[in-house]
Protein backbone atom coordinates (compact mmCIF):
# COMPACT_ATOMS: atom_id res chain seq x y z
CA UNK A 1 0.00 0.00 0.00
CA UNK A 2 1.26 3.28 -1.07
CA UNK A 3 1.36 5.62 1.78
CA UNK A 4 2.87 9.48 2.25
CA UNK A 5 1.67 12.47 4.36
CA UNK A 6 -0.32 13.75 1.50
CA UNK A 7 -2.21 10.70 1.29
CA UNK A 8 -2.48 10.23 5.09
CA UNK A 9 -4.38 13.80 5.30
CA UNK A 10 -6.33 13.45 2.19
CA UNK A 11 -7.94 10.20 3.68
CA UNK A 12 -9.61 12.55 6.46
CA UNK A 13 -10.62 15.12 3.45
CA UNK A 14 -14.34 15.31 2.72
CA UNK A 15 -15.75 14.18 -0.24
CA UNK A 16 -17.39 16.28 -3.28
CA UNK A 17 -19.17 16.47 -6.27
CA UNK A 18 -16.99 17.97 -9.45
CA UNK A 19 -19.79 19.76 -9.96
CA UNK A 20 -19.29 21.54 -6.31
CA UNK A 21 -15.58 22.17 -7.58
CA UNK A 22 -16.27 24.14 -10.93
CA UNK A 23 -17.65 27.13 -9.17
CA UNK A 24 -21.04 27.15 -11.19
CA UNK A 25 -19.62 27.14 -14.61
CA UNK A 26 -16.86 25.67 -16.96
CA UNK A 27 -13.83 24.95 -15.94
CA UNK A 28 -10.25 25.65 -17.28
CA UNK A 29 -7.31 22.98 -16.66
CA UNK A 30 -3.93 23.44 -16.95
CA UNK A 31 -2.05 20.36 -17.28
CA UNK A 32 2.15 20.57 -17.41
CA UNK A 33 2.05 16.99 -19.70
CA UNK A 34 -0.15 15.12 -21.83
CA UNK A 35 -1.36 12.44 -19.04
CA UNK A 36 -1.66 14.75 -15.84
CA UNK A 37 -4.93 15.62 -17.00
CA UNK A 38 -6.51 11.95 -16.45
CA UNK A 39 -4.35 11.06 -13.75
CA UNK A 40 -5.38 13.86 -11.66
CA UNK A 41 -8.71 14.83 -13.02
CA UNK A 42 -10.08 11.60 -15.39
CA UNK A 43 -13.18 11.00 -12.88
CA UNK A 44 -13.55 14.53 -12.62
CA UNK A 45 -13.93 16.23 -16.27
CA UNK A 46 -15.87 12.54 -17.32
CA UNK A 47 -18.17 13.55 -14.63
CA UNK A 48 -18.91 17.13 -15.85
CA UNK A 49 -19.39 15.93 -19.45
CA UNK A 50 -21.51 14.08 -18.32
CA UNK A 51 -23.17 16.82 -17.03
CA UNK A 52 -23.19 19.31 -19.67
CA UNK A 53 -20.38 20.77 -18.33
CA UNK A 54 -17.12 22.14 -20.68
CA UNK A 55 -13.27 21.23 -18.92
CA UNK A 56 -11.09 22.84 -21.42
CA UNK A 57 -7.29 21.60 -21.33
CA UNK A 58 -4.44 23.94 -21.33
CA UNK A 59 -1.49 21.82 -22.02
CA UNK A 60 1.78 23.48 -21.26
CA UNK A 61 4.45 21.47 -22.24
CA UNK A 62 5.15 19.08 -24.95
CA UNK A 63 6.07 16.35 -23.05
CA UNK A 64 8.94 15.58 -25.82
CA UNK A 65 11.53 14.75 -23.71
CA UNK A 66 10.03 11.13 -21.93
CA UNK A 67 12.42 9.48 -24.18
CA UNK A 68 15.26 11.44 -25.18
CA UNK A 69 17.65 8.40 -26.17
CA UNK A 70 15.24 7.24 -28.30
CA UNK A 71 15.70 7.16 -32.53
CA UNK A 72 12.64 5.97 -33.67
CA UNK A 73 10.60 8.28 -31.50
CA UNK A 74 12.61 11.61 -31.76
CA UNK A 75 11.47 14.95 -29.73
CA UNK A 76 9.76 16.61 -32.33
CA UNK A 77 7.43 13.32 -33.55
CA UNK A 78 7.29 12.27 -29.85
CA UNK A 79 5.54 15.77 -29.09
CA UNK A 80 2.70 14.50 -31.63
CA UNK A 81 2.50 11.24 -30.67
CA UNK A 82 2.04 12.60 -26.97
CA UNK A 83 -0.59 15.26 -28.74
CA UNK A 84 -2.49 12.76 -30.39
CA UNK A 85 -2.47 10.89 -27.47
CA UNK A 86 -3.87 13.59 -25.19
CA UNK A 87 -6.57 14.27 -28.02
CA UNK A 88 -7.55 10.45 -27.64
CA UNK A 89 -7.79 10.37 -23.86
CA UNK A 90 -9.95 13.26 -23.62
CA UNK A 91 -12.30 11.48 -26.34
CA UNK A 92 -12.35 8.94 -24.15
CA UNK A 93 -13.38 10.80 -20.60
CA UNK A 94 -15.74 13.40 -22.63
CA UNK A 95 -17.36 10.72 -25.17
CA UNK A 96 -15.78 13.70 -27.87
CA UNK A 97 -17.97 16.18 -26.31
CA UNK A 98 -15.52 18.56 -24.62
CA UNK A 99 -13.87 20.92 -26.28
CA UNK A 100 -10.18 20.61 -28.25
CA UNK A 101 -7.27 21.58 -25.71
CA UNK A 102 -4.76 24.72 -26.60
CA UNK A 103 -1.63 23.39 -26.85
CA UNK A 104 0.98 25.96 -25.37
CA UNK A 105 4.16 23.65 -27.12
CA UNK A 106 6.76 24.57 -24.46
CA UNK A 107 9.57 21.95 -24.25
CA UNK A 108 9.17 19.18 -22.10
CA UNK A 109 10.67 20.09 -18.60
CA UNK A 110 11.14 24.05 -19.66
CA UNK A 111 7.51 25.27 -18.51
CA UNK A 112 7.76 29.17 -18.26
CA UNK A 113 8.67 29.84 -15.42
CA UNK A 114 10.33 33.44 -15.54
CA UNK A 115 7.71 36.43 -15.17
CA UNK A 116 7.56 37.31 -18.52
CA UNK A 117 7.06 34.06 -20.14
CA UNK A 118 4.22 33.58 -17.44
CA UNK A 119 2.65 36.68 -18.51
CA UNK A 120 3.01 35.69 -22.28
CA UNK A 121 1.40 32.53 -21.25
CA UNK A 122 -1.15 33.88 -19.49
CA UNK A 123 -1.98 36.27 -22.37
CA UNK A 124 -2.48 33.03 -24.60
CA UNK A 125 -4.92 31.34 -21.93
CA UNK A 126 -6.35 34.23 -21.30
CA UNK A 127 -9.22 34.11 -24.32
CA UNK A 128 -10.62 31.10 -22.78
CA UNK A 129 -11.65 32.87 -19.87
CA UNK A 130 -15.20 34.29 -20.24
CA UNK A 131 -18.19 34.70 -18.44
CA UNK A 132 -19.13 31.29 -18.61
CA UNK A 133 -15.95 30.24 -16.66
CA UNK A 134 -16.41 29.31 -13.14
CA UNK A 135 -13.52 27.65 -12.06
CA UNK A 136 -8.92 27.32 -12.28
CA UNK A 137 -7.86 23.72 -12.18
CA UNK A 138 -3.90 23.23 -12.11
CA UNK A 139 -1.01 20.81 -11.02
CA UNK A 140 -0.09 21.20 -7.63
CA UNK A 141 3.25 23.62 -6.32
CA UNK A 142 4.45 20.91 -4.03
CA UNK A 143 4.74 18.23 -6.82
CA UNK A 144 8.73 17.57 -6.97
CA UNK A 145 8.90 17.93 -10.46
CA UNK A 146 10.02 21.72 -12.45
CA UNK A 147 6.99 21.52 -14.80
CA UNK A 148 4.48 21.09 -12.00
CA UNK A 149 5.75 23.62 -10.07
CA UNK A 150 6.24 25.89 -12.83
CA UNK A 151 2.13 25.41 -13.65
CA UNK A 152 1.26 26.56 -10.46
CA UNK A 153 3.03 29.87 -10.27
CA UNK A 154 1.49 29.83 -14.00
CA UNK A 155 -2.09 29.15 -11.93
CA UNK A 156 -1.31 31.56 -9.27
CA UNK A 157 -1.08 34.37 -12.40
CA UNK A 158 -3.85 33.68 -14.24
CA UNK A 159 -6.00 33.62 -10.63
CA UNK A 160 -4.35 36.80 -10.07
CA UNK A 161 -6.01 38.32 -13.14
CA UNK A 162 -9.10 36.71 -12.59
CA UNK A 163 -9.43 36.38 -8.74
CA UNK A 164 -13.63 35.19 -9.39
CA UNK A 165 -12.54 31.78 -10.19
CA UNK A 166 -12.50 29.20 -7.83
CA UNK A 167 -9.12 27.51 -8.05
CA UNK A 168 -8.12 24.08 -7.14
CA UNK A 169 -4.83 22.18 -7.37
CA UNK A 170 -4.46 18.59 -8.29
CA UNK A 171 -1.39 16.55 -6.81
CA UNK A 172 0.57 14.12 -9.04
CA UNK A 173 4.31 13.01 -7.34
CA UNK A 174 3.59 14.67 -4.30
CA UNK A 175 1.15 11.99 -3.71
CA UNK A 176 4.41 9.47 -3.32
CA UNK A 177 6.88 11.79 -1.75
CA UNK A 178 7.16 11.10 2.02
CA UNK A 179 9.23 14.44 2.61
CA UNK A 180 6.35 16.64 1.79
CA UNK A 181 4.24 18.52 4.06
CA UNK A 182 0.48 18.13 3.44
CA UNK A 183 -1.99 20.43 3.59
CA UNK A 184 -4.97 20.42 5.89
CA UNK A 185 -7.31 17.83 5.11
CA UNK A 186 -10.19 20.82 5.39
CA UNK A 187 -8.71 22.54 2.80
CA UNK A 188 -8.78 19.30 0.68
CA UNK A 189 -11.44 17.61 -1.28
CA UNK A 190 -11.87 13.88 -2.40
CA UNK A 191 -13.70 13.59 -5.81
CA UNK A 192 -15.60 9.49 -5.90
CA UNK A 193 -17.16 8.87 -9.26
CA UNK A 194 -17.57 5.20 -9.67
CA UNK A 195 -19.48 5.66 -12.75
CA UNK A 196 -16.42 6.94 -14.60
CA UNK A 197 -13.99 4.68 -13.89
CA UNK A 198 -13.92 2.74 -16.61
CA UNK A 199 -13.60 5.87 -18.97
CA UNK A 200 -10.80 7.04 -17.12
CA UNK A 201 -8.90 3.62 -17.15
CA UNK A 202 -9.54 4.00 -21.32
CA UNK A 203 -8.52 7.23 -20.99
CA UNK A 204 -5.39 6.30 -19.15
CA UNK A 205 -4.41 3.19 -21.50
CA UNK A 206 -4.28 6.09 -24.21
CA UNK A 207 -1.22 7.40 -23.52
CA UNK A 208 0.57 4.13 -24.04
CA UNK A 209 3.82 6.20 -24.82
CA UNK A 210 4.14 6.63 -21.11
CA UNK A 211 2.27 4.00 -19.35
CA UNK A 212 3.69 1.01 -21.34
CA UNK A 213 6.90 -0.43 -23.41
CA UNK A 214 5.83 1.46 -26.98
CA UNK A 215 8.66 3.18 -27.23
CA UNK A 216 11.15 0.12 -26.89
CA UNK A 217 14.53 1.91 -27.72
CA UNK A 218 15.12 4.04 -25.00
CA UNK A 219 15.82 2.07 -21.56
CA UNK A 220 16.00 5.07 -19.93
CA UNK A 221 12.81 6.23 -21.19
CA UNK A 222 10.06 7.26 -18.69
CA UNK A 223 7.20 4.77 -17.97
CA UNK A 224 5.24 5.00 -14.89
CA UNK A 225 4.99 2.80 -12.73
CA UNK A 226 2.34 -0.12 -12.65
CA UNK A 227 1.84 0.30 -8.51
CA UNK A 228 1.28 4.02 -9.52
CA UNK A 229 -1.28 3.21 -12.24
CA UNK A 230 -3.17 1.34 -10.09
CA UNK A 231 -3.35 4.10 -7.70
CA UNK A 232 -4.63 6.50 -10.16
CA UNK A 233 -6.83 4.17 -11.09
CA UNK A 234 -8.18 3.53 -7.69
CA UNK A 235 -7.86 5.73 -5.31
CA UNK A 236 -10.19 9.07 -5.47
CA UNK A 237 -9.05 12.17 -6.99
CA UNK A 238 -7.57 14.72 -5.00
CA UNK A 239 -8.26 18.61 -5.35
CA UNK A 240 -6.31 21.46 -2.74
CA UNK A 241 -8.71 24.24 -2.87
CA UNK A 242 -5.92 27.43 -3.38
CA UNK A 243 -6.64 30.58 -2.39
CA UNK A 244 -4.46 34.72 -2.96
CA UNK A 245 -1.61 34.62 -5.36
CA UNK A 246 2.10 32.52 -4.28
Amino acid sequence: MITSPLLDAAAGAPPASPLSLCGGGEVILLAPHPDDETLGCGLAIAALAEAGVAVRVVLVTDGSRSHPLSRRCPPARMARLRALELRRALRRLTGEAGPAPLLLGYPDTAAPDDATARRDACNRIAPLIGAQTGALWASWAGDPHCDHASTARLAADLHARHPQLARWSYPIWGRFDPALPAPRPRDMALVHAPRQAQRKRHALAAHASQMTGLIGDDPTGFVMRAAHQRHFLDHPEIFIRETGHE
